[in-house]
């Protein structure tokens, strides 16, 4: 008799309002889950094996995609008010050598919510039919050692079937900017080096140089922390901010951004992929006026730098970028 919580690897969600249809956020082939006729209580299932020595710094990412279900929403009352966002209450657990949990060490994700299934499912911060970011930091459990995924689901009755799909798991580390980490390794160089090369009172220039650097990227400027894909994640469908990554001065004019389709003035630029790409592709950059793609924009001045032959086909100069 097969397991109550299903996991399966599939294409993905089918009718996404902001994503691309049958492929995970970023990778083509997601997990799917499936919990049928469930009795109401927490239910778990190993995703996959992955060995993993976890290091300070390091951090859980995934991401979720709960679907509604309709049927049981058209039935909600008073008394079964989750009915339809059943698959909301989930959560990515880690199992670790010696039988432990992720969940059991009292970790917060990056909304400061516990990592727990109960916590998570309490949240309400996982939203239907949307790809939600999810990420822990594993620094607490350095040491130990990751031996696999695992999906957890919490069923309270109110539904018959909970569904949804798991994408693009992984244990990242942490890396500082790779201009400070070349600074940080030019140091490191000259340190290395004997002491007979240079008079100890005095380092040489280069590590100077290097030592300085660093503290220039250490002190970051606040503009450091903008992230101009905010809120770019939208559709007609369903607003996650209905922005464009806009680049300007304070109070400018003109605005600068990155263009998916250069043959629109509304949506120019959209997060996720065309339908059979894995990859969203860059059609041009633009000096735009168009503050929301309900706006529409005015006076669009498009380039691309490239080699070769230009030509004005827009899908054939396009370039595959990522995120």
């Amino acid at each position: 008799m097969p397991p109550a919580l299903q996991i399966t690897t599939g294409d993905g969600p089918a009718d996404p309002p902001t994503a691309t249809p049958r492929t995970g956020f970023a990778s083509p082939r997601p997990y799917g889950f499936r919990l049928s006729a469930a009795t109401p209580g927490e239910h778990r299932a190993v995703i996959a094996a992955h060995e993993h020595a976890v290091a300070a710094g390091d951090r859980l990412v995934c991401f979720l995609y709960p679907e509604y279900d309709a049927a049981a929403g058209a039935r909600r009352t008073a008394a079964t008010e989750s009915a339809g966002f059943g698959a909301c209450a989930v959560a990515v657990d880690l199992l670790l050598d010696g039988g432990e949990r992720m969940s059991a060490a009292g970790l917060r994700d990056h909304h400061d919510v516990g990592a727990s299934l109960s916590e998570q499912a309490r949240s309400k911060t996982v939203l239907p039919d949307q790809w939600n970011r999810r990420e822990v930091d594993l620094t607490p459990l350095a040491g130990k050692r990751v031996t696999a995924y695992e999906l957890a689901v919490l069923a309270d009755g109110n539904q018959d079937e909970i569904a949804g799909w798991v994408s693009d798991l992984a244990i990242e580390s942490a890396a500082p900017p790779r201009s400070l980490r070349s600074s940080l390794a030019g140091a490191r160089s000259m340190l290395a080096r004997s002491s007979t090369d240079y008079p100890p009172s005095r380092p040489p220039r280069s590590l100077r140089s290097s030592l300085a650097s660093a503290r220039s990227m250490l002190a970051r400027s606040s503009t450091d922390y903008v992230d101009t894909r905010r809120g770019t994640n939208s559709s007609g469908r369903l607003s996650r901010g209905l922005t464009l990554p806009l680049t300007a001065v304070p109070h400018g004019f003109n605005f600068y951004t990155p263009v998916t389709d250069a043959g629109t003035e509304r949506w120019i630029y959209r997060y996720s992929p065309p339908e059979g790409a894995d990859r969203p592709r860059l059609q041009g950059f633009a000096v735009s006026h168009q503050p929301s793609p309900w706006m529409g924009d005015r006076c669009i001045v498009q380039f691309l730098p490239g080699a070769g032959e230009p030509t004005g086909d827009r899908a054939a100069r396009s370039l595959a970028f990522g995120h």
